[in-house]
């Protein structure tokens, strides 16, 4: 299950964002009413995404979004915009946010955009450790009007833009956002020749019955249905090249990057997520380009993580350490050198457990008042404190935490890490 968590000041359109996400069994969705009242939640309490509205008295959504830049680098924000605040919603798209959604339009498109980029960050990803030997990778593809392939295609780049060392997952959706709504563009409004009024659903949706009408009759005609998309993409240590062709007839490329006159939602999105955008003369081809920062690498090149395997262990940690696992199979000592960590198979987790049994992403460690929490991040095998099983939990000095079928005894002294009197948070 999701965390979501809603920040806006106004209580009415907070409740209404609520409803729309709360709506879906499977997300769990707290509110802040206002980005104080959000920072203070995010460093109490662990979650998965943020959605926020723009426009707030105390502090604007484009400052919260710079806060989570800087305070959550692996925290994705969807911002919330109403008429009026579109340069500030592009500013925020620059500053980090991996995507936005219009207030006039949140009961189409909230549950779908906050789904897609949760999708994108938590996507299993079975070959993790081969494209962590990833230098350069060229690709070429020729598509049909299969929309299924598009989620996969996106993967694909995901995977191996972490495998070359880009550590930053948010950069990542952002990135892949771009890719998508390059794909969906060549597909609907390129080859199909679907109008650009109409809204396109995102992978995996089939749309209302006018929409697949429309899609039936295109198919059904030779002229639509034989055109093809060319996707070429290119990734190495310093950039990423992605290049998108469809069979159309093209469009006319506004030049101005509005949100309002700049072509599509997609297209601002892909604006504000890539460096380089161009168009060939007949619009019927994208080239976007996104080139590494050097603060988006660890030192070699590669996300610095902590990765352990009950028979190795690295003394050289120098980082400040808040407590430390201790594997009840052979002794060994995994020091928690942040106060919010990742446990998983996937080489970018910040402890890393390569056994089978183990999930990419298996369960995620945060601090609440001084305390070690648990959550699971919907692994296959769970995890359990002392032998119980939950989704999350605290853990107390002494627990032991239960990964798979992996035990390790936790031990750290709260009081030194922000524990205040004898009280015990009990929800995080």
């Amino acid at each position: 299950m999701a965390s979501i968590l809603v920040v806006d000041d106004s209580l009415l359109d907070r409740e209404l964002i609520k409803g729309l996400l709360a709506a879906e069994p499977d997300l769990q969705v707290e509110t802040a009413n206002g980005s104080r009242d959000a920072m203070a939640k995010l460093h109490a309490q662990a979650f998965d995404l943020v959605v926020t509205d723009l426009q707030m008295p105390d502090i604007d959504g484009l400052q919260l979004v710079k806060s989570l830049r800087d305070e959550f680098p692996h925290l994705p924000a969807i911002l919330v915009t109403a008429h009026g605040s579109e340069t500030i919603a592009a500013a925020a798209l620059d500053e980090g946010a991996a995507g936005y959604v219009p207030k006039s339009e949140l009961s189409e498109k909230l549950v779908d955009t906050v789904r897609n980029t949760l999708i994108l960050m938590q996507a299993e990803r079975s070959y993790s450790d081969l494209v962590e030997h990833t230098t350069f990778t060229e690709f070429h593809f020729e598509l049909d009007h299969d929309r299924n392939l598009i989620p996969p295609l996106v993967d694909l780049a995901q995977q191996i833009i972490s495998g070359v060392g880009h550590r930053n997952p948010v950069q990542r959706v952002r990135i892949g956002v771009a890719l998508e709504q390059a794909l969906l563009n060549a597909l609907f409004h390129g080859n199909l020749e679907i109008s650009r009024g109409i809204s396109i659903p995102p992978p995996g949706e089939l749309g209302d019955e006018a929409f697949q009408q429309i899609i039936r009759s295109r198919l059904a005609d030779p002229i639509y249905s034989d055109r093809k998309i060319f996707v070429e993409f290119q990734i190495s240590r310093s950039l990423c090249k992605f290049i998108v062709r469809d069979q159309g007839r093209g469009f006319r490329v506004p030049d101005t990057h509005s949100i309002e006159e700049g072509g599509g939602r997609g297209l601002v999105l892909i604006r504000s997520f890539m460096d380089e955008v161009e168009f060939n003369d007949k619009g019927n081809e994208i080239t976007m380009v996104r080139r590494w920062d050097a603060a988006s690498f660890s030192e070699s090149g590669r996300r610095k993580s902590q990765q352990f395997d009950d028979t190795s262990h690295d003394s050289s940690i120098s980082e400040p350490v808040y407590g430390r696992l201790i594997s009840e199979r052979s002794g060994r000592t995994i020091p928690l050198t942040e106060k919010r960590l990742v446990i998983g198979r996937r080489k970018t987790c910040h402890i890393v457990l390569p056994y089978r049994e183990v999930s990419a992403h298996h369960c995620q460690m945060y601090v609440v008042e001084g305390f070690w929490f648990v959550k699971d991040l919907d692994s296959g095998n769970g995890i359990r404190i002392n032998g119980k099983p939950v989704k999350r939990g605290r853990m107390d000095p002494g627990d032991t935490l239960t990964v798979a079928k992996y035990n390790y005894r936790i031990e750290y002294a709260p009081v030194e890490i922000g524990a205040i009197g004898i009280n015990r948070p009990q929800e995080a």
